[in-house]
């Protein structure tokens, strides 16, 4: 009878048993909160500076680079007009880009439309300008017609004859150049007043 009892407790003995668990971490709803809070704050913030760096992209690819520094009209044709000395072997096209050079300055300078009118109609407008001393007026007309007679006379100027031109061209650019534009302190915090006590 003694053997009875340790066969019962022997096969009611589940076979592998394991050892306790230790505590479960359990977190609070407000922790669990806090962090999906933080990580959708995150996200929503990733997506909207992606969708802003997207568009300003897209902005700059439409827009296309950034148009050159205006350059001056008395600077153009100062350069040009230099450029044109390495023309001066053949008076056709020295001519041609000398006098071309001083119609574009006139055009931008003060607003004729040189380049598109014969001489003679050109000439015909500048009577009726303001803004240009007679002197000017002379030099031009002389630089016109010099042109226009190596131009379309087939007139075989010297070299000195084509320095002369080239010289009548600057000279006419550097006497029309606009004066600076005067430069406005700028505006700000007085200086400061000194109180005696």
């Amino acid at each position: 009878m003694t053997n009875a009892p340790t066969s019962i407790l022997a096969t009611n003995a589940p076979e592998g048993l394991r050892d306790i668990a230790g505590p479960v971490p359990v977190t609070s709803l407000a922790a669990q909160l806090l962090f999906w809070g933080t990580l959708v704050a995150l996200l929503a913030a990733a997506a909207f500076l992606a969708r802003w760096w997207w568009r300003r992209r897209q902005r700059r690819a439409q827009e296309g680079p950034p148009p050159p520094p205006l350059i001056p009209p008395h600077e153009r044709a100062r350069r040009r007009l230099e450029a044109a000395l390495s023309l001066i072997g053949d008076p056709g096209p020295f001519c041609t880009e000398v006098s071309s050079a001083l119609r574009d300055y006139l055009e931008g300078r003060f607003g004729w439309n040189a380049p598109d009118r014969t001489t003679e109609e050109f000439l015909a407008e500048l009577r009726t300008q303001e803004g240009l001393s007679e002197s000017i007026q002379q030099q031009i007309r002389e630089f016109l017609t010099r042109c226009d007679f190596v131009k379309f006379a087939k007139y075989d100027p010297t070299e000195p004859e084509l320095r002369e031109i080239h010289r009548v061209a600057v000279r006419v650019v550097e006497d029309t150049v606009p004066p600076p534009m005067p430069v406005e302190p700028a505006t700000g915090a007085s200086a400061p007043t000194s109180t005696q006590a």
